[in-house]
Formats: structure tokens, C-alpha cells, sequence
């Protein structure tokens, strides 16, 4: 102390620290730095953009393959709930495989072929038989438009001792999606009457069948819900 006064800085002869002040205006500014800050923000935003960009494509690459899973699990589990089961009709030997909505196309071969046999093989001792057997295999409707229109015929068949046979000489089958069937068969009808052959004539047979679940009382496992037969000049006429 100096006669009772604190020694300050001036008196030590030290100059008080001076806070500074930036000045006001570009002189205070180093345009030198802006080139390198200018570089440094366009780099952080490049990688900034690049980030974003491969965020995009990862997010974008997961959302195919979730569903692409998804879409293969939604296969796998529609293939493992389906049923595989066997038929085996009571004249082949052996089994036919069968899986839902699909038989092999010899196998509806086999079954039209029993079918036009019951519709175009008849006389006064098989025709109701024969009819009975067919109509088995019909669809509801089908079946009463069938049994109402054969009635005639049936009795016209054993008051005149009609016997038909019937050859068929060619045929298609066209496999439809959801198990249905559609067979089209040129065939040729001979007719006699008691032992007489009276000639023959063309005619056309379309049918549509679809797949049905197995019964033990049926030997076939499709279903006849169309039936038509008619002359094959009228069915040229017709397609043309």
C-alpha cells in the first residue's frame, strides 16, 4: 500500500488488458478464408445429398425384397394348405393322381369317353340304364332339363326296338382354368331298328365338365353341367 491507497495498475506501470473490439465492416472480414469455407460447405453438403441418396436406395431395395418374401411365403403357404388325394376309378388299373383344380387330361378323356358310351349306346334293355348312369354326373339343372326331354325318346327306343350305336371319330378337350373341361367330339350314330340298319349320320357332341370332390358312389369325378348334340351339317352352319 501506498499511503494507505491499493497500489492499482498504474501505479505498478502496467497497462490494463484491453478488450478489442472487431470492427465494423469487410475491413474486418478475411476474404483470404472464404474460398476454403465455400469448399468446406459444398462438401458437407455432397455428403449430406450422398447420405440421403443411399438411405433412398437402401430403403427402396428393402421394401422389394420384404415383398418379394412375403409374396413367396403367401405361395408357399397357399401350395402346403392344398390337399393331394388319389382316384381310382373302379375299371383302371391303377391310380391317377389328382391335385385340386387339375386331373390329367386322359383321365377326362376316359370319363367322356363313358359318358357319350351311356348317351349314344343304347336299346330297349339299356336306355333307361344307360340315361340313369349319365344323369348321375349331371349338374341339378342339367339333370331336369335331361330326364324331361329323353321321356319321348325312351319310349319311342322300346315300342320300336331302336337300337343306336355310337363311334366317335374324333374329338378335343380344351382345360380351362379352375378345374373345367370342355370337350367337342365328331361322332357318327348308326341306327337300327329291329335288327334293320337304317344308316347313320354325323353328328356333333360339346360338353362341359368341371372337377368335383371325390364320392365313394362316383366312379368319375366330374360333373356335366352342359350338354348338347347335334347333326354336323348344323353345327358347320353354325360356326361359320
Amino acid at each position: 500500500m501506498n499511503g494507505g491507497q491499493m497500489i492499482n495498475e498504474k501505479s505498478k506501470n502496467i497497462a490494463g488488458k484491453v478488450i478489442a473490439t472487431p470492427k465494423v465492416g469487410l475491413d474486418s472480414v478475411n476474404l483470404r478464408q472464404l474460398p476454403k469455407y465455400l469448399c468446406y460447405r459444398a462438401s458437407l453438403l455432397r455428403d449430406k445429398m450422398t447420405l440421403q441418396y443411399v438411405l433412398a436406395l437402401v430403403i427402396a431395395a428393402w421394401t422389394i425384397q420384404y415383398t418379394v418374401d412375403r409374396f413367396s411365403d403367401n405361395e408357399l403357404m397357399k401350395r402346403y394348405r392344398q390337399k393331394e388325394f388319389i382316384l381310382a376309378p373302379s375299371n383302371i388299373v391303377g391310380f391317377t393322381p389328382a391335385r385340386p383344380q387339375g386331373v390329367p387330361e386322359s383321365y377326362v378323356d376316359d370319363a367322356a369317353n363313358t359318358f357319350m358310351g351311356h348317351l349314344g349306346n343304347v336299346n330297349p334293355a339299356n336306355i333307361e340304364e344307360n340315361y340313369k348312369l349319365l344323369a348321375k354326373y349331371m349338374s341339378s339343372e342339367l339333370k331336369i332339363q335331361f330326364q324331361a326331354e329323353v321321356n319321348d325318346w325312351i319310349k319311342t327306343v322300346k315300342e320300336e326296338n331302336v337300337s343306336e350305336i355310337l363311334k366317335v371319330m374324333q374329338k378335343e378337350i380344351i382345360i380351362a382354368e379352375g378345374g373345367h373341361y370342355k370337350l367337342t367330339a365328331l361322332a357318327r350314330r348308326e341306327r337300327y331298328v329291329s335288327s334293320e340298319y337304317l344308316g347313320h349320320s354325323d353328328e356333333v357332341i360339346t360338353m362341359r365338365m368341371k372337377l368335383m370332390p371325390p364320392k365313394e358312389e362316383r366312379q368319375w369325378h366330374l360333373q356335366i353341367y352342359h350338354l348338347t348334340r347335334s347333326e354336323a351339317n348344323s353345327f358347320k352352319s353354325k360356326k361359320q
